[in-house]
C-alpha cells in the first residue's frame, strides 16, 4: 500500500486495534463483575454463618439448661450402705 504522509495505521491496522480495545474492555468489565458479584456472595455468606453460629450456640446453651435441669443433685444410691461380704449375697 501507498504510504500516506501523517498515517500511521492503515485501515486493517485501525480495525485490529479498534478490536483489541474492545475485547480488553469486555474482558475488564467481566472480572470486575465477577468480582463484585464474589465480594457480596463473601459477604452474605459470613453473615450467614454468624447467625448460624449464634443460633447453634443458643440451642447447645439451651440442652445444657436442660440437662442441668433433669440431672438430680445427688446420685441415687449414693446413701444406701455397702452388703458386707462376709454376711453373704
Amino acid at each position: 500500500g501507498e504510504v500516506r504522509a501523517g498515517a500511521k495505521w492503515g485501515a486493517t491496522e485501525q480495525r485490529a486495534a479498534a478490536m483489541a480495545w474492545s475485547n480488553f474492555l469486555v474482558t475488564a468489565a467481566v472480572i470486575g463483575g465477577l468480582f463484585y458479584m464474589t465480594k457480596a456472595d463473601v459477604r452474605q455468606g459470613a453473615s450467614m454463618f454468624r447467625r448460624n453460629v449464634k443460633t447453634i450456640r443458643s440451642w447447645v446453651e439451651q440442652g445444657e439448661a436442660s440437662l442441668k435441669k433433669e440431672v438430680p443433685k445427688e446420685l441415687p444410691g449414693k446413701n444406701t450402705k455397702p452388703k458386707d461380704p462376709s454376711k453373704g449375697i
